[in-house]
């Protein structure tokens, strides 16, 4: 559970994450994903 990570990791695991915290961390998974999807395409 994503959330749950961020909360775990900003929180200490005693409150849920914020809007932005979880905005922030759905962004950097999205740009990773883009950066897999270039590499694959890349060495095809």
């Amino acid at each position: 559970n994503a959330a749950a990570a961020i909360s775990v990791t900003r929180h200490g695991g005693s409150s849920a994450p914020t809007d932005a915290e979880t905005q922030e961390f759905l962004a950097r998974r999205v740009q990773a994903a883009i950066a897999q999807d270039r590499e694959r395409e890349a060495t095809t």
